[in-house]
């Protein structure tokens, strides 16, 4: 795992993203009858804290998009649901809560 320097130097004891991973999973699709890779990602926070989001979506593109987005992020491990929620729902319109 490659992780990344903070955008933005975080306050005394407040958490950050030190770098997040791509996690490729392969499913079998009934619709295209073949398998298919599902992207999803798995972040570190600098309090040793990981949390998997292994099937975002199958475009790898937004996944890295996102991925960019949040490297460095000064922000807690409660919040990262709603970061990844509001994102889905940017690029499709959807919501996962």
């Amino acid at each position: 795992m490659i992780y990344t320097q903070t955008k933005t130097k975080p306050k005394e004891g407040q958490d950050y993203i030190l770098g997040c991973e791509l996690i490729p999973t392969s499913c079998w699709s009934e619709d295209s009858n073949s398998f298919i890779t599902i992207w999803g990602l798995s972040i570190v926070f600098s309090n040793g804290q990981v949390i998997d989001f292994p099937d975002l979506c199958t475009m790898q593109s937004d996944v890295l998009k996102l991925k960019h987005r949040l490297d460095g992020v000064s922000l807690s491990p409660e919040s990262i649901h709603y970061i990844i929620d509001d994102f889905l729902g940017e690029i499709y319109g959807l919501s996962i809560v």
